[in-house]
C-alpha cells in the first residue's frame, strides 16, 4: 500500500468513528431500531439516507470484491406484500389499485428471487429490483396525488375510503422500507470506503467502482423519502415527527459528507505535490480516480443541500465547503450569504497563514511585486514591438485593428504577471477564475447592449469599412472620424461637434464612406431660359470645365441637356475631381457659371406660372339665370 493510501485509510477511520458518534441512539431517538442495526455491522450515520434499492448493497459488493464477504444482515428480509381488500369495492379506482398490487407483487418475487439466487446472479437482479422500486413508489406517489386533488368526483364515498387506505397503507410502508434502506446504503457506503482505502492495487479498481456507485444511489433514496412524506401529508397524514426525525439526520450525514469532500480534497491536493509536475500515466489514472470520487460525493452533497433548502435548514457552510473543495460555484454565485462567508473564510486563512510566516510572506511579497512590475515592463515592450512589427507588415490593416492587437498584446502579459503572481502567493486561482467566469457571464447577461456594441465594434474591425481619418455618413452623423474602439466610434462633425456614437447604431445602418475612393463626381445641375441659344450654354459650361485646375481631364466631364422642366431648360454637369477638391471646386463652378452666363447674356430664369383671370358678370345677369332655372319646372306643373 503506497503512502497516500496508508493516509487516506488512517483518514477515513476518523470519519467513520464521527459517523458511528452521528449514528449513536443518543442522535437517533426519532428513528425506529431496524434488524440491520443488531446485526453488529459497521453502522451508518443516521442522518443519511441510501438509495431506494438497498438489496443491492450487498450483491454488488460480492462481486465487485469476491474475496470480501457481504453484510447480509444490510438488506431487509422480503416482507410479504400487503394484503388489499376485495378490489371490486374501490369503483373507479380498481385500475389504480390493481397498478399498484401488480408493481409491488413484482418488487416481492424479485426480493425473493435475490434471497435465493446465486452470488453471480445476485448482481444482475439487484439493478432490476431498484428500478422496479422506484418504479412502484413513483405510482404510490402519483396516486397519493390523483387522490388528494379530488380524482373520479363522481365515485363512492366508500370506494374513496378504501382506495384511500390502501394507499396511505402502502406509503407508510415503504416510507419505513426506505429508512431501513437509507440506513443500509449508508452503511454500506461507509464499508466500501474504507475497504477501498486499504485495499491493494488489484482490487481498488473494482472496489472504487462499486463505492461510487453505491455513492450515486445515495441521492435517489433521499429524494424518494422525500417523495413519500409529502404525499403522505397530502393525504392528510401526520408526518411531523418523521419530517423533523428525517431533517436532522439529514443534516448530520451532509456534514459527514462535507467532512469526506474535505477529506478528498487534503488527498487530491497531497498527491498532486507529491507526483509533481509530470505525471507518469497511474499517477494521472489514480487523481482521475480521485476526482470521479470527489464528484459522486459532491452529488450526494448537492442533493442533500437541496433538501435542507426544502425544509429550512441553514445550508451556508454546507455551499461554502462544496465550493472550497471542488470549484464549483456555479449555484453559490448568486448567494451573498455564502459569498461573504467565502471571502471571510479566505480572509482569516490568509490572516492566520501570514501570522504564521510573516516573513516568508514578506519574501514573497517583494517577490510578487517585482514579478508584476517586470510583466508590466515586458507588456510595454511587446506593446512596442507588436506596433513596430504591424507597421512593417505587408498586412493592410485598420487603425481599430491595429490598437486593438497592440493592446490585447500588453493586456495578455500583464494577466499572465497577475496569475504568475498569485501562484506565488500559494492562492488557489482555479476557483477563482471560474468564479470569475460565471460572474462575467452575469454582468454579461446584464450589460447586453454594452455587449452588442462589442460585437459591432469586432464586426467593423474585421469589415472595415472606414478607419480613422475618413469622412462618413453613417448612424445619423455625418464627419470625419476622430478614434475608434470596440464600443463606440468618436465623429468630428464639419462644424467642429465631437459625437460619440454606439458601434452597435453605425453598423445596423447604411454606411457611406465619402473619402474612401481618391476621385468623386460632382454632380451640378444649371438651368437657362426657353429663349437662349442651347449651343451657345453648353460651350459655355464646357469653357468653365476646362479651365478650372481641379478638373480632371479623365474621366472626362459631362454636360448634357438634362429635363425640359416647367419654367426652364436643365443642363447637367458632372465633372470628376479628387476627393480632397470635391466642395472647393463644387462652390467655385457654381460661381464661375453665374458670372459667365451673365457675361454672355444667357438667363437663368425664375420659376413661372401661367394665371388666367375670368371676368365676372353683372349681379342682375346672373339673377336672371336663377329665375329661368325656377320657371322652368313651374311650367312643367302646370
Amino acid at each position: 500500500m503506497t503512502k497516500a493510501s496508508r493516509s487516506q485509510a488512517t483518514t477515513v477511520r476518523l470519519l467513520v468513528l464521527v459517523a458511528c458518534w452521528i449514528s449513536s441512539p443518543a442522535r437517533a431517538q426519532a428513528e425506529p431500531a431496524t434488524a440491520a442495526a443488531a446485526s453488529g455491522a459497521l453502522p451508518a450515520p443516521s442522518a443519511e439516507p441510501p438509495l431506494p434499492a438497498i438489496t443491492s448493497a450487498a450483491p454488488a459488493l460480492a462481486s465487485a470484491a469476491p474475496n470480501v464477504a457481504p453484510d447480509s444482515s444490510a438488506t431487509p428480509p422480503p416482507a410479504e406484500p400487503a394484503k388489499s381488500p376485495p378490489l371490486a369495492n374501490a369503483g373507479p379506482f380498481q385500475p389504480l389499485l390493481t397498478d399498484l398490487r401488480a408493481r409491488a407483487e413484482v418488487v416481492h418475487n424479485l426480493r425473493v428471487r435475490l434471497d435465493n439466487a446465486p452470488e453471480i446472479a445476485r448482481s444482475v437482479l439487484a439493478p432490476q429490483i431498484f428500478d422496479a422500486s422506484t418504479d412502484y413508489r413513483r405510482a404510490l406517489t402519483e396516486a397519493a396525488v390523483s387522490l388528494s386533488s379530488g380524482a373520479f368526483p363522481d365515485a363512492s364515498q366508500e370506494a374513496r375510503q378504501l382506495t384511500l387506505a390502501v394507499v396511505t397503507d402502502r406509503l407508510s410502508e415503504e416510507g419505513r422500507i426506505i429508512r431501513q434502506s437509507l440506513k443500509a446504503q449508508y452503511r454500506e457506503c461507509l464499508v466500501l470506503i474504507e475497504r477501498a482505502a486499504d485495499a491493494n492495487k488489484n482490487d481498488r479498481a473494482n472496489l472504487e467502482n462499486t463505492r461510487n456507485a453505491s455513492i450515486e444511489r445515495t441521492p435517489v433514496l433521499l429524494q424518494e423519502y422525500r417523495d413519500n412524506l409529502n404525499a403522505r401529508k397530502r393525504l392528510k397524514e401526520d408526518v411531523q415527527a418523521e419530517t423533523n426525525a428525517f431533517k436532522g439526520q439529514l443534516l448530520d450525514a451532509a456534514k459527514f459528507t462535507a467532512g469526506l469532500l474535505t477529506h478528498i480534497a487534503q488527498d487530491t491536493s497531497r498527491l498532486r505535490g507529491s507526483f509533481g509536475t509530470t505525471q507518469k500515466p497511474e499517477e494521472q489514472a489514480e487523481l482521475t480516480a480521485l476526482r470521479t470520487y470527489r464528484n459522486r460525493v459532491a452529488e450526494l452533497q448537492k442533493k442533500q443541500i437541496q433538501l435542507l433548502d426544502e425544509y429550512a435548514g441553514d445550508t451556508v457552510e454546507l455551499r461554502q465547503n462544496l465550493v472550497t473543495t471542488t470549484g464549483d460555484v456555479s449555484d453559490a454565485i448568486l448567494d451573498k450569504d455564502v459569498l461573504s462567508g467565502l471571502f471571510k473564510k479566505w480572509r482569516t486563512d490568509a490572516v492566520a497563514t501570514f501570522s504564521a510566516n510573516a516573513a516568508s510572506f514578506a519574501l514573497r511579497g517583494v517577490t510578487v511585486l517585482l514579478i508584476v512590475l517586470a510583466f508590466v515592463v515586458a507588456a510595454r515592450l511587446t506593446r512596442k514591438l507588436v506596433r513596430r512589427a504591424l507597421a512593417r507588415t505587408s498586412m493592410s490593416l485598420s487603425h481599430l485593428a491595429t490598437e486593438f492587437v497592440v493592446s490585447m498584446s500588453g493586456r495578455t502579459i500583464i494577466l499572465i504577471g497577475v496569475v504568475v503572481g498569485l501562484a506565488q502567493l500559494g492562492l488557489e486561482v482555479a476557483p477563482l477564475l471560474a468564479g470569475l467566469g460565471i460572474a462575467g457571464f452575469v454582468v454579461g447577461f446584464a450589460l447586453q447592449d454594452t455587449l452588442s456594441n462589442f460585437a459591432s465594434g469586432m464586426m467593423i474591425l474585421m469589415y472595415r469599412p472606414f478607419d480613422v481619418g475618413d469622412a462618413i455618413e453613417a448612424g445619423g452623423t455625418v464627419g470625419k472620424v476622430q478614434a475608434m474602439n470596440l464600443v463606440s466610434t468618436s465623429v468630428l462633425t464639419f462644424d467642429n461637434q465631437m459625437l460619440i456614437v454606439p458601434n452597435n447604431k453605425i453598423w445596423k445602418d447604411v454606411i457611406r464612406n465619402l473619402t474612401h475612393q481618391t476621385t468623386r463626381r460632382v454632380d451640378l445641375v444649371f438651368g437657362i431660359g426657353y429663349q437662349d441659344d442651347l449651343e451657345h450654354a453648353e460651350r459655355v459650361l464646357h469653357d468653365i470645365l476646362e479651365h478650372h485646375p481641379a478638373v480632371l481631364p479623365d474621366p472626362a466631364p459631362v454636360v448634357r441637356v438634362h429635363e425640359l422642366a416647367d419654367s426652364c431648360v436643365k443642363f447637367v454637369v458632372r465633372p470628376w475631381v479628387k476627393t480632397d477638391d470635391y466642395w472647393e471646386t463644387y462652390w467655385a463652378i457654381t460661381r464661375e457659371v453665374k458670372r459667365r452666363f451673365d457675361a454672355e447674356g444667357i438667363s437663368i430664369p425664375f420659376p413661372q406660372r401661367d394665371v388666367h383671370l375670368y371676368e365676372a358678370r353683372p349681379a342682375a345677369e346672373r339673377n336672371g339665370d336663377l329665375d329661368l332655372r325656377t320657371a322652368r319646372p313651374s311650367a312643367s306643373r302646370g
